[in-house]
């Protein structure tokens, strides 16, 4: 052989090394269920990791919706939560919601007496707690008797009857709602709970109401039927439900009264007042609320 060529001696045991740049195919039979593409080290080859990938993409996507539509009733309830149906609704549809006026509505204001007293005795979580079952058990009684909740101001609350919807029950509603929530707090305060008197004043009359804000929505109401509704709480008695001549005068024969004269108001002069009550202290309805507020707040 010319000296210029080389033989090239085959390594002992007879086979050639193999290049480890070159990958074999094999063709393997898998059990089934197994992955379909293997590489040579037998993980998961790219195609098998990007049919994986597929596979959960689409479980999130099909999950998508359902989880928009929960996002959607969280959303909607919390809407519900601050301003009432009616407006809520008109805001999602269009966006907005015209304020509007309302010719004759009732409206409610409430306030404890010896509040600041008792914040003297209370830690911050008790006092807030105190407020929140009060407000909570409010909430329950007007919801019932188709009043609206306006807002809490400290330690006062303020709801209105005739609105969104008007009605012309509203001065019944809210009487009788009124003296729910006196009921309620004489016997919390018979149950142990801490001294809170509460005074309560309604007014008839006309009002506007609207939403105010952009970044923190608040359904309220203006007028001086607002005004003269706080000083009949202003100038009423702890354990009574003060109204006026207006409220008086839309009230049915289910109520009786107990007329005050006329008495001076902050800012308005004197006034015609009376104290309302029902003709039976403990008609079979107002038992069943009272139960039910015993029972827990309603769903």
């Amino acid at each position: 052989m010319a000296s210029g060529c080389r033989r090239r001696d085959k390594p002992k045991g007879g086979s050639v090394a193999a290049d480890p740049r070159i990958i074999r195919q094999k063709e393997i039979i898998r059990p089934s269920g197994a992955p379909p593409f293997e590489d040579i080290t037998g993980g998961p080859s790219i195609l098998a990791r990007a049919h994986s990938s597929q596979a959960k993409i689409s479980q999130i996507i099909g999950r998508g919706p359902l989880k928009l539509d929960q996002e959607k009733r969280r959303s909607d309830d919390l809407l519900h939560n601050i301003l009432p149906a009616e407006t809520a609704d008109e805001l999602k549809r269009h966006g907005r919601a015209e304020a509007r006026h309302y010719d004759r509505v009732t409206v409610l204001f409430t306030d404890f007496e010896g509040f600041t007293q008792l914040s003297a005795t209370l830690s911050p979580t008790d006092l807030v707690r105190e407020l929140d079952d009060c407000f909570n058990a409010f909430d329950v009684i007007v919801t019932r008797h188709g009043v609206e909740r306006i807002k809490t101001i400290g330690d006062a609350y303020m709801a209105v009857g005739g609105l969104p919807v008007p009605n012309s029950t509203h001065p019944d509603d809210v009487v009788l709602a009124a003296l729910e929530m006196r009921d309620f707090i004489a016997e919390r305060r018979r149950g142990g709970g801490p001294y809170l008197g509460m005074r309560i004043g309604l007014h008839t009359g006309p009002v506007i109401a609207g939403i105010v804000g952009k970044k923190k929505f608040q359904y309220d109401i203006w007028g001086d039927t607002v005004n003269t509704a706080a000083r009949m709480e202003s100038s009423g008695a702890v354990g009574q439900v003060n109204i006026s001549q207006a409220t008086h005068d839309q009230l049915g024969a289910r109520f009786k009264f107990v007329p005050r004269g006329e008495l001076d108001a902050k800012g308005k002069g004197k006034l015609t007042m009376f104290f309302v009550d029902r003709l039976d202290p403990l008609q079979p309805a107002d038992r069943a609320v009272t139960n039910e507020l015993s029972n827990g707040p309603m769903d």
